[in-house]
């Protein structure tokens, strides 16, 4: 019953929401903007895709299994993908959907609430290092050109991304992030 009820549901956003694509946009922008690319060009869009959520899941996996889960990976790929579903629809195309993961994983497993809502605030850090890591790249690049204006706003970004981080690290708790860390850095 819950599953035709959430089929339903879907289908009554789903449905006005493509209405009102079609209406605001028309499919000939869209037959327009998809006819630019090639066959080739979709398909490789359609394989860094596959990559990108697998490389996801699989850091999702790795905080899960450092805070003491095991889940198969079928399971973190449809919560990832419920996640993406609702992030889409929000106003940042990357974020919002968050909630989905914590929904589906504890519904399906039972997992405790904070366990996974710290799994999941513990894998968008790491996703946000690794953009402070490139911004930080970015900045050094624009030296060696001779840009030191813009370099130096990416080091004031990546610096107060930081910053940010470290906050959040005091509020979740420096414990369950040292986890990821070898023996050697502790």
């Amino acid at each position: 019953m819950k599953k035709i009820l959430l089929v339903i549901i879907s289908l009554a956003i789903g449905i006005p929401l493509v209405i009102w694509l079609y209406e605001k946009f028309g499919l000939d922008r869209a037959t327009v903007a998809l006819s630019i690319l090639r066959l080739w060009q979709v398909l490789i869009l359609f394989f860094l895709t596959g990559i990108n959520i697998y490389i996801w899941v699989v850091r999702w996996q790795l905080v899960l299994k450092a805070l003491g889960y095991r889940i198969c990976f079928r399971d973190l790929i449809e919560a990832q993908l419920g996640e993406r579903a609702v992030s889409y629809l929000t106003p940042g195309i990357h974020y919002g959907g968050e909630v989905v993961r914590v929904f589906i994983l504890g519904k399906k497993k039972k997992i405790p609430l904070t366990d996974i809502t710290c799994s999941v605030i513990l894998d968008r850090l790491m996703e946000v290092s690794g953009f402070c890591i490139f911004l930080f790249l970015g900045a050094s690049e624009l030296v060696f050109r001779g840009n030191y204006i813009w370099a130096s706003f990416l080091v004031i970004l990546g610096i107060f991304i930081l910053l940010i981080l470290t906050l959040v690290f005091k509020l979740v708790g420096l414990k369950k992030i040292l986890i990821f860390l070898p023996d050697f850095f502790v």
